[in-house]
């Protein structure tokens, strides 16, 4: 009669040399990793792999997010200049950042007349952001953040619900952005890890839901957020008295 299998004891050494791998991949780009693990390369590739993970999970809403702004500033450039609104020369010439992110994605389409669905598709979270600048505010906002947002819980002057947008757009595409180019989003070395990322999430979510409640609720019956943080390899209140290295 066969012998069950036996499960591979944990405290093998794994089929590789962890010290190896960090060299190969730089201990300049690992030290936030380093630097949480005491110095342990294993542990540190352990936390690296999760950084990536937790990072994939944040995509599902933040790349939402992007969508979803895109649409909605739409609405409003729509509303105030037109279905046109990317070829009104009043709107797109007098403001030179504009201008250039509409070039950008209107380049990367390498069409002689491409449509704005094609364009918006095309545009990068910069010039949605930018639209979200107080400066704008008497150009195209007037009346119209209901529009855009129709579920903003956000008060005040028309100028102060802007800033607190932009800042907010901000602060979710610097995040978006470290992930995408693989950089550390688990947090300063005198703070818990992941400490802002709960924060992040939670308001992308509620800006989402400032959108569309609907989309919020679609977005977040897919995430795994919670579950993946729940999974750090270290101590969530571990603080690292060291520094250094990528940000």
């Amino acid at each position: 009669m066969d012998q069950p299998s036996q499960s591979q004891d944990d405290s093998a050494p794994p089929p590789y040399d962890p010290e190896k791998v960090a060299d190969a991949l730089s201990r300049d780009r690992l030290s936030k990793y380093l630097a949480r693990t005491g110095g342990n390369a294993d542990r540190a590739l352990t936390l690296y792999v999760w950084n990536a993970e937790v990072g994939a999970a944040l995509t599902v809403v933040l790349s939402q997010v992007e969508i979803g702004l895109r649409n909605a500033i739409h609405r409003a450039l729509a509303d105030a200049f037109g279905p046109d609104w990317h070829r009104v020369a009043r709107f797109r010439n007098a403001h030179p950042r504009v201008q250039a992110e509409l070039d950008k994605a209107e380049g990367r389409l390498r069409k002689g007349s491409p449509s704005l669905p094609d364009i918006i598709a095309a545009s990068d979270f910069n010039l949605w952001r930018e639209l979200l600048r107080p400066a704008y505010g008497g150009i195209f906002w007037s009346k119209r953040i209901p529009l855009a947002f129709p579920s903003i819980t956000l008060t005040g002057h028309e100028r102060q619900i802007l800033t607190a947008l932009h800042a907010r757009a901000e602060l979710l595409q610097d995040l978006r952005n470290r992930i995408a180019h693989h950089e550390p989003i688990i947090g300063s070395n005198w703070e818990p890890i992941g400490a802002k990322l709960a924060d992040r999430h939670r308001e992308a979510v509620e800006l989402l839901g400032w959108i569309s409640p609907d989309l919020a609720r679609w977005v977040l019956s897919r995430d795994h957020f919670a579950a993946v943080m729940a999974a750090c390899p270290e101590p969530v209140g571990r603080v690292s008295r060291s520094s250094g290295g990528r940000a």
